[in-house]
């Protein structure tokens, strides 16, 4: 319990607290919470990489970084004491009122999804993406603590670009004195909490655009995280749950961070633009910890940029010269950025192979004018992004336009599909920078949640709501609609896919990290006391043991060492050179999850381990006892140390 609430201390108050400093500093106080989130990162991010590139470490970035929050906390203290008795102290109590309702509200999102992640777990299925990060994340620990483990081994770690994310999670692990798995539970928690935070802070701002009372906003925001919770994602799996370890849950509250400094300056003509300056702050942020956050931001500012132009030169518009003047600026300032990164893309970068790839599809498929030229296929990953649920949101979205275009950001975030994913022209831009397994990420742009949430609150709580007796109808219908996207209905033979369920409910325990923790701790004593060379055990354990324990990436689709060496192992076993290797065998199956049997990224089966070892191998041990030394057994799983001299 300490190590969990010292771990969320210490990433809730750095990745918040330092650029709350600097924004009060500076005299910002409107949208606080997602420039302070922001700031922080980007304060972290931007101190730790050059330190690690001038080879200083990790101590040495530490010094730095608290000598300059030292001064931060100075310059606060005496820019309050400026201000003291100026507006901040005489900020109306209306105002002041409409603040802590606010906050109210916020804090119910702590409180609920507390409660939540608490009761059950955080998301580490295996063999889901999170161990591949975890392994990363100990390279860098094992680095930091000055440890190596004897041998060598075939995995490929060279690949592994030193990343500021795993560098973090390894520095926090070390100081806390725990190894990184250990501490996946706090530290998805708080990278959740803030990208959740960053939703509902990011929607009321949204809603002052609409005639709404504030105790509506408020549950719109608190809709909009429910609905981004358990909408946004690919396939079964959730955003929130499934990259809450990863780089990307890190750097995507800047995409709204960056969306709120540009909205700010192209709504209010009193806006200075002095807070533009932090957007490429706030990129070059992202282009060092997950560069597909940086393109992706390019992508919705741009597209913003372009939709307040277009609306400058209609007449219901109503814009004064200044805005138009900004918003026109804007919009040539990314054309002129477009222009730029196309021609180093003609010019100086390779396009990616697409044809054999089920990402990207022959756009004269639907297009017959179109053919030869490449498409995000529409009916893969777009899809299941989309699902259901964003087909009801666009069809409501569509009915809804009169009320709803007025917010530039919906504008733009429901047009990003047509203008990427079904853009020929802009594929064959991105694959000059990315691969066609990556295309279709720009699905994750389209608001669908924060839309979905502001179209219920538009139509049943503005203070027109009560006269539109069919729009409510409407409402009910397309509510119900949502319900039913939602939920993982079997019809016949076919699963709503789309839905995120799978991910939401506990897996930990059965089919998650909690399902072999004991292992995992074993292990990982065992390597503390003892000499160990390598882990010889079916697959997916060696996966997760070496992912948690020893950070390295055996993929389990490799099938080391059972069950590609089921009919040779005697034989290895007994003229190889294996001492000081662990045996581990695995008969402790997990549970089949809907995750693993629709959603296609890994093998329904893939936790049936007792089957990948061969038949007679209990038979070999017990023959053989000389060579083996039971270290631990418990709930079907034996771990042995094979002995060296004796073969």
């Amino acid at each position: 319990m300490r190590e969990i609430i010292t771990t969320i201390l210490v990433y809730g108050v750095y990745f918040f607290f330092p650029g709350y400093l600097v924004l009060v500093t500076l005299g910002i106080r409107k949208n606080l919470f997602l420039l302070s989130v922001g700031v922080s990162l980007s304060m972290i991010v931007l101190t730790l990489t050059p330190t690690y590139w001038i080879g200083l470490g990790i101590s040495s970035w530490i010094i730095l970084f608290h000598i300059i929050l030292v001064v931060l906390i100075v310059g606060s203290l005496l820019c309050n004491t400026r201000l003291r008795g100026s507006k901040l102290v005489n900020t109306p109590h209306r105002q002041l009122r409409l603040n802590q309702s606010y906050f109210v509200g916020f804090i119910l999102v702590l409180v609920a999804f507390t409660i939540y992640h608490f009761s059950v777990g955080p998301y580490t299925e295996i063999p889901s993406d999170i161990w591949k990060h975890l392994a990363r994340v100990g390279i860098e620990y094992e680095a930091i603590a000055g440890k190596s483990f004897v041998g060598n081994f075939s995995t490929d770690t060279s690949v592994v670009n030193t990343n500021p994310i795993y560098i973090i999670h390894a520095t926090v692990a070390w100081i806390i004195g725990s190894k990184p798995a250990a501490l996946i539970a706090p530290v998805t928690f708080v990278t959740s909490s803030l990208l959740l935070g960053s939703v509902y802070w990011f929607t009321l701002r949204l809603l002052t655009r609409f005639d709404l009372r504030p105790k509506a906003r408020i549950a719109g925001a608190l809709l909009a995280v429910t609905f981004t919770f358990t909408t946004l994602g690919t396939a079964s799996f959730s955003f929130i749950r499934y990259y809450a370890y990863f780089p990307t849950a890190f750097t995507f509250p800047l995409i709204f961070s960056a969306s709120v400094i540009l909205l700010n300056f192209l709504e209010h003509p009193k806006n200075t633009g002095r807070q533009l300056y932090l957007i490429p702050i706030f990129l070059t942020t992202m282009w060092l910890t997950h560069r597909q956050e940086a393109l992706l931001t390019l992508v919705l500012l741009s597209t913003i940029s372009f939709v307040r132009c277009g609306r400058s030169y209609t007449l219901t518009a109503n814009l004064g010269l200044v805005l138009k003047q900004r918003a026109r600026k804007c919009a040539y300032f990314f054309l002129l950025v477009l222009f730029l990164m196309i021609f180093y893309a003609v010019f100086f970068r390779t396009m990616a192979p697409w044809e054999n790839s089920p990402h990207v599809v022959d756009a004269g498929r639907f297009f017959p004018g179109l053919s030869g030229l490449p498409i995000d296929n529409p009916g893969f990953r777009f899809w299941d992004t989309l699902g259901y649920f964003g087909l009801a949101v666009y069809a409501w979205f569509a009915l809804s336009w009169p009320s709803l275009s007025k917010s530039d950001f919906f504008a733009a975030g429901m047009l990003i599909p047509f203008l990427t994913n079904l853009n020929p022209l802009y594929a064959l831009f991105f694959l000059h920078f990315g691969d066609a397994t990556t295309l279709w990420r720009t699905a994750y742009l389209v608001p669908l949640g924060i839309v979905a949430a502001s179209l219920i609150t538009v139509t049943f709580l503005s203070k027109l709501s009560q006269k539109s007796v069919r729009h409510q109808v409407l409402g009910f219908m397309f509510i119900f609609i949502f319900f039913i996207s939602i939920v993982p209905w079997h019809y016949r033979s076919y699963f709503n896919r789309t839905s995120r369920v799978p991910s939401l409910i506990p897996v930990h325990e059965t089919s998650g990290a909690g399902l072999w923790q004991d292992v995992i701790e074993t292990v990982e004593t065992i390597q503390k006391e003892r000499t160990v060379r390598r882990i010889l055990t079916d697959s997916v354990t060696r996966f997760v043991l070496y992912s948690s324990t020893r950070g390295q990436i055996w993929w389990w689709t490799e099938n080391e060492y059972f069950p590609h060496h089921g009919q040779d192992y005697q034989t290895d076993f007994l003229t190889s050179d294996t001492s000081y290797s662990l045996l581990v065998i695995n008969n402790r199956n997990g549970d089949s999850t809907n995750s693993a049997r629709y959603a296609g990224h890994w093998p329904h089966d893939i936790l049936k381990v007792s089957q990948k070892y061969p038949n007679d191998l209990d038979e070999f041990v017990s023959k053989h006892n000389h060579l083996f030394e039971l270290l631990w057994s418990s709930k079907g799983v034996r771990i042995y140390m094979m002995h060296p001299n004796k073969f």
